[in-house]
């Protein structure tokens, strides 16, 4: 039995023809169409759809009656416009009627989402492992980053025949399960709808979800979820750099308040020494390794002063965007710069063990605690983390997300760890210039650093982190 849930126009949907001759125009929110002026029985057919609820099957039929073949290809090119200009919604309805309840209702998220899909027939189903629930502004609604549409639950029932789905059943079950007040038809014809939607995982003989087969198996829910929220194609929430804090919150200072704690002045290299004697990025690139193993003797303050110079020093603050930019040597998406550097010192000739902060405007560090119970977990982490027995310095790169959300929509997290990325490479590439040991580490505690460090989880917090040292072995770059 093909499935066929009742169709109209999404809600708010502006329908209007500006004059009798020229064409009609539907818009909404979430999209906008012209069409040449409809007559006859596809007209009435998308009145129809205006203003309330119809099967496909029975306004196609109407409409075949009405005018024939040449109706009927006229009303589907319509509804195929429709559904393209995300205008189209499919709901269910209690008792599967028009005049029942509203129990749920889909709308697509973008073109690419099929117009129809495959009855369930009597396969096996289960909820998808990537689905969730979650509130949007005053309905509960189910998405997934496998989904091309979302569905928005209206009624309480709804909730329940979700929560029904933890585990595998087949239509005939949910039928017979039914709750009274709704009926069979619904019960199914709900499955149906979070099976078109792309919430469903079909399991095969051996009770294997589809989800859990090939490229759909490699992922993680929240991997998957990053992916497809931090691109454009599969949602329809502002994506770009779309200001979304303007007139809400005053844009992040581009350089971070000083905090608290004593200053540590660095030394400032002579760049044109630097520029002559450096070895060229070429050998650089070739020679570069990660290299875990510290020695003796330590890493120097010295060593410290050029390579945070090198690498994430601040010239100055200009305002000539719609925020104040301080611009760093490595490239920062949508100049932003909202990357931190803090030093997490076990042993450096010339600086005490502690947990610093640098500052790139006045290229200072700030000494924000001692040898703490924290900065040892944090430096236990690294190590187990680097699978070494001590590390002489631990760079922890945090992000202060305001100076990115504040502008970017969708894409922000994303830009975040581009822009990780992007430093993490300048501080391998100039760590190997000066001879130094330096390799990046798989993840870290952002809740631990947070504390340490006395940030706000959500406001600041970590995304990367690198152990630096001197030590054993590795090739000089030659110059």
């Amino acid at each position: 039995m093909t499935f066929s849930p009742l169709l109209s126009l999404v809600p708010g949907c502006r329908l209007r023809q500006d004059h009798r001759s020229g064409p009609w125009w539907l818009a909404h929110s979430r999209g906008e169409l012209l069409i040449d002026p409809p007559s006859g029985a596809v007209a009435e057919a998308l009145r129809g759809l205006w203003g309330g609820e119809a099967r496909e099957e029975d306004m196609a039929a109407r409409v075949s009656r009405a005018e024939g073949y040449d109706g009927y290809r006229r009303w589907y090119r319509l509804l195929f416009e429709l559904h393209e200009a995300l205008l189209l919604r499919r709901t269910v309805r209690a008792g599967g009627s028009p005049r029942g309840s509203l129990l749920a209702s889909c709308l697509p998220l973008v073109a690419a989402c099929p117009f129809s899909s495959a009855p369930l027939g009597d396969r096996p189903f289960v909820l998808s492992r990537f689905a969730y629930l979650r509130r949007r502004g005053k309905r509960l609604v189910i998405e997934s980053p496998l989904a091309l549409a979302r569905i928005v639950l209206h009624h309480t029932a709804s909730s329940a025949l979700l929560a029904a789905l933890d585990r595998p059943t087949t239509l005939e079950e949910r039928g017979a399960r039914a709750d009274p007040a709704l009926g069979e038809t619904a019960s199914r014809e709900f499955c149906e709808l979070l099976h078109y939607g792309g919430f469903l995982s079909i399991l095969d003989d051996d009770g294997v979800g589809e989800e859990d087969r090939g490229s759909r198996g490699w992922w993680e829910f929240h991997d998957l979820l990053a992916h497809s929220r931090g691109r454009a194609g599969r949602h329809d929430s502002p994506y770009g750099g779309v200001y979304r804090q303007r007139g809400i919150a005053a844009p992040l200072p581009a350089l971070k308040p000083r905090m608290a704690g004593k200053t540590v002045e660095l030394l400032c290299p002579d760049l044109a020494r630097l520029t002559r004697e450096d070895p060229s990025l070429t050998a650089v690139m070739e020679a570069r390794q990660s290299r875990r193993a510290h020695g003796e003797p330590a890493i120097s303050l010295e060593d410290l002063s050029e390579l945070l110079f090198r690498v994430a020093r601040a010239d100055g603050v200009s305002t000539g965007l719609d925020y104040e930019v301080a611009r760093r040597v490595y490239p920062g998406g949508g100049a932003a710069w909202e990357l931190e550097l803090y030093l997490v010192v076990d042993r450096c000739r010339g600086l005490a063990s502690g947990l610093y902060h640098y500052r790139p405007g006045e290229h200072q560090l700030t000494r924000l605690s001692g040898r703490t119970a924290q900065v040892d977990r944090l430096l236990s982490s690294a190590c187990q983390a680097s699978m070494v027995d001590s590390v002489q310095v631990l760079l922890v790169i945090s992000a202060r997300f305001g100076r990115v959300s504040w502008k970017y929509g969708s894409m922000a997290y994303a830009t975040v760890l581009k822009d990780v990325g992007v430093l993490m490479q300048t501080l391998y590439l100039s760590a190997s210039a000066m001879d130094l040991c330096v390799c990046a580490i798989g993840g870290g505690n952002a809740d631990l650093f947070a504390g340490a460090v006395g940030t706000d989880y959500l406001e600041e917090s970590s995304v990367g982190e690198m152990i630096l040292g001197r030590g054993f072995g590795g090739r000089k770059p030659a110059l």
